[in-house]
């Protein structure tokens, strides 16, 4: 893929392609594209040219359709960091509440946990997590 793309017929046709400077051919894709091996360098696209500016490209390499590919691509991209971030986000959230449980079992604990509300006193009593946290801060 080339940094340079001609927008009209007229650019397209003072182009050169790879080393030896093949002329353009009107019939073909004005994109160049590497070869099939290292040695064989760029060449013209062999695609018939169907789309974009005055009929230039191929399917594939219609600078519209790139467009769109890419940002369809970073769309894509973004909704996944989003969700990422969103359940980091969770996750600190949930750490941050077991840690507020450990707290409150720690300092409820033994003869003061009948103060807390049943709902409170069960989940600290049933969570073996909360309960390795307290064993370790009792150690």
């Amino acid at each position: 893929m080339s940094s340079y793309n001609p927008t009209t017929r007229k650019e397209a046709e003072a182009r050169t392609y790879g080393r030896p400077g093949f002329a353009y051919k009107p019939a073909q894709c004005a994109e160049s594209v590497s070869g099939a091996d290292i040695w064989s360098g760029s060449h013209q696209c062999n695609r018939k040219a169907v789309a974009g500016p005055e009929k230039l490209y191929c399917g594939q390499h219609d600078p519209a359709a790139k467009k769109a590919k890419a940002d369809a691509r970073e769309a894509a991209d973004n909704a996944r960091w989003l969700a990422r971030d969103a359940q980091a986000e969770l996750t600190t959230d949930r750490r941050k509440a077991f840690d507020t449980l450990v707290e409150v079992a720690h300092w409820f604990s033994g003869d003061r946990l009948h103060f807390l509300p049943k709902y409170l006193a069960d989940e600290i009593a049933d969570n073996r997590s909360v309960q390795r946290e307290l064993a370790k801060s009792r150690a």
